[in-house]
């Protein structure tokens, strides 16, 4: 990676691929306005998201279970430095990019994650409240 941006090289959680296709032979997306899939394979979130003739994809740790009413993607709409890393001369698809957008990719996609760990904290602090409340009765 020697003279690349460090940014391809750094974690943030604003990298995302994109696979363009080649409009001309997408007839068979025509009627598609949206395509989206999440897959858990072991330790990895691999979310693949189909929009106006592009392929997003995100990849990202798996964190603890896998909640069947995980709805949440994630947001690949601003497109900040790009990062060209292959060309295709194929009928379908075009070219290959990795983007780095302007905020984390998993800032709303992570909000069932948040909301648990939100929900364990408050759980704790009650429980710590009740502790301390039931220590200073018993002096």
């Amino acid at each position: 990676s020697r003279g690349l941006s460090t940014w391809i090289n750094q974690e943030t959680g604003q990298q995302y691929f994109e696979l363009e296709c080649v409009p001309q032979n997408q007839e068979h997306y025509k009627d598609v306005d949206i395509l989206a899939s999440k897959v858990y394979f072991q330790e990895v979130i691999c979310i693949i998201v189909y929009f106006k003739g592009s392929f997003y994809v995100t990849l990202s740790a798996s964190v603890d279970d896998q909640p069947l009413l995980d709805m949440s993607f994630p947001d690949v709409s601003s497109k900040g430095r790009g990062f060209q890393i292959f060309s295709y001369n194929h009928r379908e698809f075009k070219k290959l990019m990795l983007w780095q957008s302007e905020r984390s990719v998993w800032e709303t996609a992570n909000r069932a994650v948040l909301e648990r760990k939100r929900r364990e904290a408050e759980e704790r602090a009650s429980r710590e409240s009740v502790e301390r409340e039931t220590e200073f009765d018993a002096d």
